[in-house]
């Protein structure tokens, strides 16, 4: 079974040490899953991992300059840029560490054709919305079409691809009966031979 994380799932838990990362780590050592993550969901993590840090340092010298006018005290401490890089990259290591440890495919970005991305969008087909929002997703969903084996070979009863992910709803259907179903959209790209409109 081939489980792939969306990004929100890791921002969920930067550190990916709750009972469900546990579950799927030893799962994946024991060779019960394959366990994949897009590069476009790395590339997200880092960088929401990034905008966390640089928002708590400006939490912390608002406070501090707060603090500082309430009590006119000369108090200081900055938190400077490299301080910041520095924990970019622990983060970054131990993203590497967790990704090499447990057996993590990183799938690249898709050679996806853009006039069809395009045109989905446009569309408001899903994963994308009215807004014409989800682009990341829609590479995302590619990433996991790529997974999905062609429709002649035999497919197993149990699920080949899981895709985990909190945002549900911009993969599934609308109607309030059939929200936790695949959206008809992208039910009609997987029975496409060759994934394509």
């Amino acid at each position: 079974m081939k489980i792939v994380l969306d990004s929100n799932i890791i921002i969920a838990d930067f550190w990916m040490q709750s009972p469900a990362f546990v579950i799927l780590f030893e799962s994946s050592k024991k060779d019960k899953i394959e366990l994949f993550i897009p590069q476009v969901v790395v590339d997200e993590v880092l960088n929401k991992y990034n905008q966390s840090i640089e928002s708590s340092r400006s939490d912390i010298n608002s406070k501090l300059k707060k603090f500082k006018n309430l009590t006119r005290s000369t108090i200081s401490f900055p938190i400077i840029e490299n301080l910041i890089k520095e924990f970019n990259i622990k983060y970054r290591s131990h993203l590497d560490e967790i990704i090499k440890n447990h057996r993590i495919s990183i799938i690249d970005y898709p050679n996806t054709n853009h006039e069809f991305l395009a045109r989905k969008a446009m569309l408001s087909l899903k994963p994308f919305n009215i807004n014409e929002k989800g682009y990341r997703d829609c590479l995302i969903w590619e990433n996991i079409k790529s997974l999905v084996s062609p429709n002649d070979v035999k497919i197993p009863a149990t699920p080949e691809v899981i895709f985990i992910t909190n945002n549900h709803r911009d993969f599934t259907t609308d109607k309030d009966k059939d929200k936790d179903k695949l959206h008809d959209n992208l039910v009609f790209e997987l029975t496409q031979r060759k994934f394509k409109p």
